[in-house]
């Protein structure tokens, strides 16, 4: 099951009805056309392509808003990334209570990507709400901060957004370690949020 890759599209701005204004300048170039002005200026964009790690944690579900912010200004899409653990089968003590599906593999697998489906639920409805385009990638790794790094280079983005801390972290901690490793061994920008 290592190195299992699941794509998933899910939302994509360009279905809506408000492609009509999306545009370098947004809405400002409809309404200047209307008004027979001359279409705002067209900027540059910082980022095209932003990775979104999730895990569904409440920081998680917070920088799924930022990172629809960032796309949205940037006129950005985003990735969503989702790593779930490889299958293990679990160790078992004296007084242990244990179920068949704990030895299932199958069983493992689908019990994660309907947990990996909900959490890309989230992130669309934020992304649909921000108007920004959106897919969705499972990895499967036992090291969450190399899959991410890999993530990033392999869909070509230009800026990482993250929690500090997930699910394990510790609130009391500045930054947990996944999010510390992303940051020591990434080459590109990573936008932390707290």
């Amino acid at each position: 099951m290592k190195n299992d890759v699941r794509q998933h599209k899910r939302f994509d701005a360009s279905d809506t009805p408000l492609t009509a204004i999306n545009s370098p300048g947004g809405h400002r170039d409809t309404l200047a056309a209307y008004a027979g002005a001359a279409p705002a200026p067209e900027r540059s964009n910082m980022f095209a392509h932003i990775l979104f790690p999730t895990d569904g944690s409440p920081l998680s579900r917070k920088a799924a808003e930022v990172a629809a912010d960032v796309a949205k200004a940037n006129h950005a899409r985003i990735t969503t990334l989702h790593v779930i653990p490889n299958f293990t089968t679990p160790m078992i003590t004296e007084g242990s209570y244990v179920t068949p599906e704990m030895f299932n593999e199958q069983a493992y697998k689908e019990h994660t990507e309907a947990a990996a489906n909900k959490l890309f639920a989230e992130v669309d409805q934020v992304a649909q709400k921000a108007k920004v385009s959106v897919e969705h990638v499972s990895v499967n790794s036992d090291h969450p901060w190399e899959a991410i790094i890999k993530a990033a280079r392999k869909n070509k983005c230009d800026l990482i957004v993250m929690a500090s801390h997930g699910r394990r972290g510790l609130e009391g901690l500045l930054i947990g370690s996944e999010t510390n490793k992303v940051l020591t061994h990434s080459k590109i920008p990573v936008l932390v949020c707290r």
